[in-house]
């Protein structure tokens, strides 16, 4: 699927890689399906003309209110905005996708379950993948595990399908620099941007040696490469990677469904209630910041865990 966008700069992205979904496509035309999600006109009308200049005390409201620099004029949505996950998408509203967005897919893909969520205390949130990152489903008497930002926590309502459906969340811990490159239009929370490989096996950069230790504690593998210098352009592993081929099902991780009102295209809906990043709540598994944690320009003096040795691209 061939995502919208939003910015007028990127319009034209998803034709680097036309060449490879038309291939994938003649190799195996009855499996493979190829759609293009409607092109926005990017005219000045869909978006809101004002964001750029609110003041901290307006965008302390507006975010409540989950307006963003799109409107509800033409639908929507970046791929980075969407996790899938078996039978079951989860789509962050945000300045890159907007309700009409969301609406579109829930339309275009019946067959599966989309759901919305939200991150109030994200001032400008873009892309989810450094916001809320699952890392492995439930299964074999282990909980499933979802790496949480705990400077961006999600609403207590939206976590109540996760709770009920055997998953956990894990603070991820603070990145191990807050330095950024100059030009970089990202937060330095690209620490969480990782690429999950299977259910015990995962890529980060190197230097994120906090998140190395925390993903090792958790019984994952964990393999390591050199990717700083790509966060000037704007992401990180899980940004530049897309898996066309896995060994895997559309496995219903969510059998236990949860009723709920959908929060589409409601300007009234302002729910803030977010989970508690501070204890462990209601079966969450919540690794507080212990406050001895090294960041910074003393990264480099944290010492990985060696209880299993890591690979090395």
């Amino acid at each position: 699927l061939e995502a919208t966008m939003s910015k007028r700069s990127r319009y034209f992205e998803h034709l680097a890689c036309r060449d490879i979904s038309l291939d994938l496509w003649r190799k195996d035309p009855a499996r493979v399906k190829i759609w293009s999600a409607p092109k926005p006109s990017m005219a000045d009308e869909m978006y809101n003309p004002k964001f750029w200049s609110r003041t901290a005390e307006e965008r302390f409201d507006s975010m409540r209110l989950y307006e963003y620099c799109v409107n509800e004029k033409e639908p929507v949505f970046d791929a980075a905005d969407i996790t899938r996950v078996g039978r079951d998408i989860f789509v962050q509203k945000s300045m890159t996708t907007n309700d009409s967005g969301i609406m579109w897919l829930k339309s275009h893909f019946p067959s599966l379950r989309v759901h919305p969520l939200h991150f109030p205390y994200d001032v400008y949130p873009s892309h989810i993948d450094c916001t809320f990152v699952p890392l492995r489903p439930p299964g074999n008497g282990a909980d499933g595990l979802v790496l949480i930002n705990p400077e961006r926590p999600p609403l207590k309502s939206e976590m109540k399908l996760w709770t009920l459906n055997g998953w956990k969340l894990v603070n991820a811990p603070m990145p191990a620099r807050f330095d950024r490159p100059a030009f970089s239009q990202s937060s330095y929370w690209l620490s969480m941007n990782l690429l999950s490989l299977s259910s015990n096996l995962v890529v980060i950069e190197e230097s994120e040696i906090p998140l190395y230790n925390t993903l090792q504690e958790y019984g994952f593998d964990v393999i390591t490469v050199p990717m700083r210098a790509m966060y000037e352009f704007g992401g990180a592993i899980h940004c530049c990677t897309w898996d066309i081929q896995r060994d895997d099902a559309c496995t219903d991780y969510f059998p236990n469904q949860v009723e709920q009102e959908v929060q589409l295209q409601n300007q009234t809906f302002s729910d803030v209630d977010v989970i508690d990043v501070t204890q462990a709540n209601d079966g969450f598994l919540l690794n507080p910041i212990d406050g001895e944690q090294l960041v910074g320009s003393y990264a480099h003096q944290v010492s990985r865990k060696t209880s299993s040795p890591a690979s090395k691209l």
